[in-house]
């Protein structure tokens, strides 16, 4: 990236993706002169006069400076909309938005701010991958870490930590601790998902519930039948 856009999007659900994706741009930014950063977390008692006035006070001499928005859980009211839509009226070349949040419904994306940044911003999607490309981030990651990770082993850290990114990553950095040569094959892998996790019947009943009942299901039962068989099969027949 050789220079920085007016605004950054960052929407999704996903803690991991938001926060590195957050770090990202204002590594970039600081690398363009961005050396001071703001943060207000917008709700019914977010002082915009303080904001717009942050906007404004630019000097001369004044350093860049990023302002890093956190939208509400539900994404932006109509009240928060016209806000936001000033706030687009005031950026300027010192200045870098960032906003970020969950994912936002079609009717928000059709807010008058939303649009006005269309042609300005970068929106970064930090939705936790599905199921079916989770494999595909994993693969991805493992190479970030200089690991040579086979398909069989990929799986198996699929099945243990779909839905928490942030755990998933964690495990590559110990699997890069663990094996220094970076081959992560399938009995490394599952050697140390057993050592650092004590699955329980709750966690195959969990998987059930979930409607996940193939490969991962299967991966569970076999954990917990390794570390709790007696305990398993007294309570599930009685």
């Amino acid at each position: 990236m050789k220079g920085c856009r007016a605004a950054y999007l960052l929407l999704g659900n996903d803690p991991l993706l938001l926060q590195e994706s957050q770090d990202a741009v204002r590594q970039v930014a600081a690398a363009q002169g961005f050396e001071e950063h703001h943060t207000f977390s917008i709700d019914p008692n977010t002082d915009w006069n303080a904001i717009f006035s942050l906007c404004q006070a630019m000097s001369l001499f004044a350093s860049r400076q990023t302002l890093l928005l956190l939208l509400p859980e539900n994404g932006p009211n109509a009240a928060i909309n016209e806000h936001l839509l000033t706030l687009t009226g005031l950026l300027h070349d010192d200045l870098l938005l960032i906003v970020r949040g969950n994912k936002l419904s079609k009717a928000q994306e059709n807010a008058a701010w939303f649009t006005a940044l269309a042609n300005r911003s970068v929106q970064v999607t930090c939705q936790t991958p599905e199921q079916a490309q989770l494999p595909r981030w994993v693969a991805a990651r493992a190479k970030q870490l200089n690991l040579e990770l086979d398909d069989a082993a990929n799986q198996v850290l699929c099945y243990c930590y779909e839905g928490n990114l942030l755990a998933l990553a964690q495990a590559l950095e110990r699997l890069s601790l663990l094996w220094p040569d970076g081959k992560l094959t399938l009995p490394r892998v599952e050697q140390a998902v057993n050592d650092a996790a004590h699955f329980t019947p709750f966690h195959w009943v969990d998987a059930l519930l979930m409607e996940k009942v193939s490969a991962r299901c299967i991966f569970f039962s076999n954990c917990v039948w390794k570390q709790r068989a007696g305990y398993f099969v007294a309570h599930i027949t009685t």
